[in-house]
């Protein structure tokens, strides 16, 4: 019982993958599975009486959320203007429950390794907000037919840090940019929520050998995605690395393991000098 919060993430990215990339299941039975696993995830955690701690709920919730409805949305693209929209707003409300979630731990969690951790999300997350709304902005002025003509080789990662031919003209520049906020947000989230599983483990709030887990998660894939990014260039594999490193959806991923473990986290009791009559003797030097 105590494993089923960690397999939120796991099935989730399945759900979604299998619906977005292999058409897993018809529109309807898709909707029906996928309010399913929402369900499930909401009567597990309750029924595990794993619902005290906000934060962590927040930072689970996220993760579910996005694999929930961003896969009712799909793919991201001017081509298709409103479901652009809608998933911009699901990603939006995952990013803020992130950088919430990330505030409240840093808050009870004094520390170096917690303020720095979440000054990395709260940064990252500050561009990415700017990324999304940049998105309504192209729909709403009209702009989504630029934006369509030049988005698959400006805004996918493992295509343009290989290089744009040519002189790219002004769309294709904004779309860069704005996507380069969205690496950076992933990265910084990567290596927040390693600093803030970090200092949960200082404070007790989970054990040392899941803080110190968490925390190698989310440097491995930090470490992992700057170097892709460098290598990209000379590489399609890191070109393509790079690019599944940094699709949204990953940016949970870290904060869903810190989340799974600080709720599923049974502190270590004291002991007790009622109990122990020596050791109560010792202390009070009879």
């Amino acid at each position: 019982m105590r494993a089923a919060p960690w397999l939120a993430w796991p099935v989730g990215l399945a759900l979604a993958l299998g619906h977005l990339l292999g058409g897993l299941l018809p529109g309807v039975a898709f909707v029906v599975v996928d309010a399913a696993y929402v369900l499930a995830v909401v009567v597990t955690l309750h029924r595990g009486r794993w619902t005290r701690d906000r934060a962590a709920l927040a930072l689970l919730g996220a993760g579910v959320g996005i694999f929930a409805l961003a896969s009712l949305t799909g793919v991201p693209t001017a081509r298709q203007p409103t479901a652009m929209l809608l998933n911009a707003a699901v990603l939006f409300a995952a990013a803020v429950a992130l950088a919430v979630g990330a505030v409240a731990l840093a808050h009870r969690m004094p520390g170096l390794p917690a303020r720095l951790g979440v000054t990395a999300v709260v940064v990252g997350s500050a561009g990415y907000l700017l990324n999304l709304l940049a998105r309504w902005a192209v729909v709403l002025s009209g702009a989504a037919p630029w934006q369509a003509a030049v988005e698959d080789r400006a805004w996918v990662a493992n295509v343009y840090l290989r290089g744009l031919d040519g002189v790219p003209d002004t769309m294709s520049l904004l779309l860069v940019w704005l996507d380069l906020m969205q690496v950076a947000y992933v990265v910084l989230t990567y290596v927040g929520f390693a600093g803030l599983a970090v200092a949960a483990g200082r404070a007790g709030a989970v054990s040392g050998s899941a803080a110190r887990a968490v925390a190698a998660v989310g440097g491995v894939a930090a470490g992992l995605t700057v170097l892709c990014a460098v290598l990209a260039p000379v590489s399609v594999v890191a070109a393509e690395a790079a690019f599944v490193l940094t699709i949204p959806f990953m940016s949970t991923l870290v904060p869903a393991l810190l989340a799974c473990a600080l709720l599923t986290h049974t502190p270590t009791a004291a002991p007790s000098l009622a109990r122990d009559p020596a050791r109560t003797n010792i202390i009070l030097g009879k």
